[in-house]
């Protein structure tokens, strides 16, 4: 689906919010069918906020791996939103992992800032979450930690609602926050290595008016003493929005 054949945000967000209600069917008929739904364990439902998605400057995906319910008890809980929690008052944005996200989010969508220039994070700051689609591999509550072979598996596993999620989002910046997995992806996109390039540590693609980054989780400490982790993004994505060829959302 091309969002941008759309000639009104209006008609954009009304298809954006009927797509999010399959997908959460699709969701929980998954998880059912594959015997992952239990009394204990329900999907965390990830995703858009199809009226500030369907609006937003550049339509902006990350994928991470899982999401982890807390509370010491792993493997359990779900059956909530994540954009619940980032529209929640104390969303702060200020988390190992949500810290470089609400960074490189807040400068792509206000000129491309230096992240060096930023301020300090903010609830206000943090609002840049409900402009985005966040989408977890795994579906389930799941542990304190994640390996590629779980993840590649889960990747499998969820790969037709993940796959769907892509294309119903149409996202022009895709920011794949889990090493390897990114290819998981890309194969099935259509994506070859051969297409790939380097920047500092971050592998990225440019095709049909997408820009496709891989890089290291946000929370990866080792990796982040390395190179500029924030900058290095936004630096890509501003080097390479024009040949993109993206339009202004209506």
């Amino acid at each position: 689906m091309n969002l941008d054949s759309f000639h009104t945000a209006e008609q954009r967000i009304d298809f954006l919010k009927e797509q999010e209600v399959l997908i959460q069917e699709f969701v929980d008929r998954l998880a059912e069918d594959g015997g992952k739904m239990s009394e204990a364990a329900k999907p965390i439902y990830d995703g858009i906020n199809p009226e500030k998605y369907g609006r937003s400057k550049y339509r902006i995906c990350w994928i991470l791996k899982e999401g982890y319910e807390g509370g010491g008890t792993e493997h359990e809980g779900g059956d909530w939103y994540w954009h619940d929690a980032f529209e929640q008052e104390d969303h702060d944005g200020n988390t190992p992992t949500w810290r470089p996200m609400t960074y490189v989010t807040y400068s792509l969508l206000h000129g491309f800032q230096p992240y060096a220039t930023l301020p300090k994070i903010d609830k206000n700051m943090a609002k840049v979450f409900q402009e985005i689609a966040y989408v977890n591999i795994n579906k389930m509550p799941a542990g304190h930690s994640s390996n590629i072979t779980e993840i590649a598996r889960q990747y499998e596993f969820w790969k037709p609602v993940l796959l769907w999620q892509i294309e119903a989002y149409d996202p022009q910046i895709i920011i794949c926050g889990f090493g390897n997995v990114f290819w998981n992806f890309a194969n099935d996109l259509g994506i070859t290595k051969d297409e790939a390039k380097q920047y500092n540590e971050i592998e990225y693609v440019v095709k049909n008016h997408k820009l496709y980054l891989n890089v290291w989780h946000p929370a990866y400490p080792s990796k982040r003493a390395i190179y500029d982790y924030e900058q290095d993004i936004i630096d890509m994505v501003k080097n390479n929005i024009q040949q993109m060829n993206i339009k202004d959302a209506p």
